[in-house]
């Protein structure tokens, strides 16, 4: 999927999945991350969440071909 929407982070993706995270609202400053469904939470990384090292974004996004 490319679809450039933004999505309140309350309401994540429906599967783990990496995905672009934004914090605030500066579309150029958004990474990619990833969306743990066993925490409910958003990581940097599977390592990230391995670690319990969360993040707090206030958007993501699904990933275009060009970031995958």
């Amino acid at each position: 999927m490319s679809d450039k929407t933004w999505h309140p982070y309350t309401q994540p993706p429906d599967d783990t999945r990496s995905v672009m995270l934004r914090f605030g609202d500066n579309d150029e400053r958004a990474v990619v991350g990833f969306c743990s469904k066993k925490y409910n939470a958003y990581a940097m990384s599977e390592q990230s969440e391995s670690q319990f090292r969360f993040v707090h974004p206030t958007h993501w996004r699904e990933l275009t071909e060009e970031e995958r």
